[in-house]
């Protein structure tokens, strides 16, 4: 890193494009197949676990189908939802009582009964008093249409007064306002699973929020601790809920049991996902690995007599990539023979037209380059001094492995086939 921090741009450029060059070709490409693996391994073990856990804690709880999961769910979301919101009919019913509250206080000072004589003898001081007036009464219009609009909207044919029953009983809803809204916030933060240690600041205000609310009650409503509350693990032991608008605590979906069941459901289905989107990325590695060893094949030979260098380069570029084809056919092999494996190692036909893919057919062109000075053709000696021993049996041991690495891809590939061909014959 220091090097890099104190070089030229151009050096720097040179040395981080060099160095994720040498990451793809020799860490990402190389772990490839064996990330694949990796997956689909612990894929296949959380499917096979969930398979032995999950029929018999359904038996237990007397779960008929695995749909019932799927419905828990919903009723879950749907209840978490209806948690962030009150009921409009109640919302409607506590603003058109506070509407009145505020339309009866309002009238008085609308309409005062004062000795005006008072204000006679300061021309200034009825002048304010005349003004303030008038904003009282423009402001009790205001409020007597805003109630006449709830009024139609609630369907109240007589307006509500104070021995009204409806009053009475919207009142006390208003009372229960901040008490309902602390302890639904509360009762949010347990069926969200987020009431723990790591967030004890947040559960301390709602907490506090809630004990300040249910201490403005008649009769005051008990109040919690930190202590108290922690030890709640589960809905059903949380009995202070009971005096929430709705009770779930007798939803079978509230249970630990069912919180578990669905644990495991939902874990298989990812899981499944995982195998599947998994199949799909190992049909594509194969099928490129296949294609691109062919595709620089071709393009080898054909550059080989006329363009000597570049058919260097494209040798070079095939060496770095089947260097690890070894390593992929091991590990492709490896899943082949997991338990559960549903997928295919078969190669198949590549999507990819575009010119330069691998799946393309071959057509080299090379641009036309000035004519440039013949170089010096090297001796037979320097040719010798150059290619080392060491050199000479290196280059024999890649085309070895790549020997090898093709034989033993074609030998999958029957494999394969012959698999496929026994089970469709069954």
């Amino acid at each position: 890193m220091s090097t890099v921090r104190y070089a030229s741009a151009f050096h720097q450029k040179q040395a981080i494009l060099g160095y994720f060059k040498h990451n793809d070709d020799y860490e990402v490409y190389a772990n490839l197949s064996k990330f694949l693996y990796n997956n689909y391994k612990q894929a296949l073990d959380t499917i096979h676990e969930c398979e032995a856990t999950l029929p018999g804690l359904m038996k237990e709880q007397n779960v008929p189908n695995e749909h019932v999961f799927e419905k828990w769910l919903a009723e879950e979301k749907a209840y978490l939802e209806q948690l962030s919101h009150e009921p409009p009919e109640e919302t409607l019913q506590m603003e058109y009582w506070e509407q009145l509250v505020k339309l009866t206080a309002n009238a008085w000072a609308a309409f005062p009964v004062e000795n005006m004589q008072l204000y006679a003898l300061d021309a200034t001081m009825m002048k304010k008093k005349a003004a303030l007036q008038r904003h009282v009464l423009e402001n009790y219009e205001k409020d007597l249409a805003c109630m006449q609009e709830l009024e139609r909207k609630l369907n109240i044919d007589i307006r509500w007064k104070l021995e009204d029953a409806e009053w009475q009983c919207t009142g006390r809803l208003v009372a229960n306002r901040e008490y309902q809204r602390a302890l639904d916030h509360l009762k949010g933060l347990v069926v969200a699973r987020i009431f723990e240690l790591s967030k004890m600041n947040r559960a301390g205000t709602a907490l506090d929020h809630y004990n300040t609310a249910a201490h403005t009650m008649n009769p005051p409503r008990h109040q919690l601790h930190w202590d108290e509350v922690v030890k709640y693990a589960f809905l059903s032991e949380f009995n202070l809920l009971r005096d929430s608008r709705q009770d779930i605590s007798w939803q079978p979906w509230t249970t630990p049991t069912a919180h578990l069941m669905m644990d495991w459901y939902f874990k298989k289905c990812r899981a499944l996902e995982e195998v599947q989107c998994l199949n799909v990325k190992i049909h594509c590695f194969i099928t490129y690995i296949q294609d691109e060893d062919r595709y620089l094949c071709r393009c080898e030979e054909q550059l080989r007599a006329t363009h000597g260098l570049l058919a260097h380069q494209i040798s070079i570029r095939r060496n770095v990539h089947g260097h690890f084809d070894t390593l992929h056919l091991k590990h492709l092999y490896n899943i082949l023979q997991l338990r559960g494996f549903n997928g295919t190692l078969a190669p198949g036909i590549s999507a990819l037209k575009a010119t330069g893919d691998s799946g393309t057919m071959l057509s080299v062109t090379v641009p036309m380059q000035p004519a440039s000075p013949p170089l010096p053709q090297p001796s037979n000696l320097d040719l010798q001094a150059t290619d080392t021993v060491d050199e000479l049996e290196e280059e024999e041991d890649i085309e070895e492995n790549i020997v090898w690495a093709g034989c033993a891809l074609q030998d999958v590939v029957h494999l394969t086939m012959d698999i496929e061909h026994t089970s469709g014959e069954e």
